[in-house]
């Protein structure tokens, strides 16, 4: 009888969790981090901290996960149907005054729910867990998620995916990670290249840049070149045709003040012309009026225009 029971609980445990896979499409996207949920839990983090995660971003998709800039290649997920009760007696204390989260706490309405666990090398951002936020999460709805750091709880929204012209015509998914990482951390003209995201140092604020690579159709390559300065973070897509000629350029900054760019350029008859442009608020990727400060933040951190594959600065070790 005891044996039976042993197996009758293997089974369950069995069809409850699913074996380590990607990370499911339910996921894929970019999610913002909203609010601070309340609970009854005993957290090892301050409110001040706490804080420090709201606004943040989370990315998910086939070929990475993504915490602002902490980013997880190719990673497996576990995904399990986890009840409110199992819920509540796996994350909370065993007597009344300790620590306690619940459905209802979360807002959770159903009485299961979907719970994926993303695997990941230990992490120190927290100071006193190994976890990463985003990595264990439940999905409350389509586009709403709850995680936890440190005990405490937090909700992040779906946010709008904005599609990058210039990758789609060169034919790459940027979801997938790049094929080669290239970096000059402190601005020296001293490129190399990084087997992964991890090793890449540090970038210099104002100085520092890396470098994604994907090859696309028909011979045409993609690169996405991230500068992060004081006040905002720069990112530039160049597409080159098969014979290492500009053909595309999109450009995106994102201020500290809560708004963000994006420009659009063509090729058009060797000049690199505008095809869209607009002013968004990085919360939420939604249209807004051009800031007055706009132009400043746009001049100081304007992209360079590379015409050719081979006038990037790393170009000699594409080569390699």
């Amino acid at each position: 009888m005891r044996r039976t029971l042993y197996l009758m609980v293997m089974l369950l445990g069995l069809l409850r969790t699913t074996a380590a896979q990607t990370i499911p499409k339910e996921l894929w996207g970019t999610w913002v981090v909203r609010r601070e949920v309340p609970t009854a839990t005993i957290s090892c983090w301050s409110e001040h901290q706490a804080k420090t995660l709201l606004r943040t971003r989370v990315e998910y998709s086939a070929g990475f996960f993504r915490w602002n800039e902490v980013i997880t290649e190719n990673p497996k997920a576990e995904l399990t149907t986890i009840a409110a009760e199992e819920f509540h007696d796996e994350n909370s204390g065993g007597s009344a005054n300790g620590s306690q989260v619940t459905f209802q706490q979360l807002g959770i309405k159903s009485d299961k729910v979907t719970q994926v666990v993303i695997q990941h090398p230990a992490a120190n951002i927290t100071g006193a867990t190994i976890e990463i936020p985003g990595d264990n999460v439940l999905i409350k709805d389509k586009d709403t998620i709850i995680f936890s750091v440190c005990n405490v709880y937090f909700e992040a929204e779906r946010i709008a995916d904005v599609k990058s012209l210039t990758a789609q015509r060169c034919g790459v998914d940027q979801a997938q990670p790049a094929q080669r990482l290239f970096a000059d951390p402190e601005g020296k003209h001293l490129w190399q290249e990084y087997r992964s995201v991890k090793d890449v140092p540090e970038l210099q604020l104002g100085f520092g840049q890396f470098a994604r690579f994907w090859a696309g159709q028909n011979g045409k390559a993609l690169i996405k070149l991230e500068e992060p300065h004081e006040d905002s973070y720069a990112y530039t897509d160049y597409c080159f045709s098969k014979t290492g000629h500009l053909l595309s350029l999109r450009f995106e900054v994102r201020s500290v003040q809560g708004w963000g760019l994006r420009e659009e350029r063509n090729i058009v008859n060797g000049t690199l012309r505008p095809r869209t442009l607009e002013f968004f608020n990085t919360e939420d990727e939604r249209p807004v009026t051009k800031p007055e400060e706009a132009d400043d933040v746009r001049d100081a951190v304007r992209p360079p225009v590379y015409a050719r594959k081979s006038q990037l600065p790393f170009a000699k070790l594409l080569s390699k």
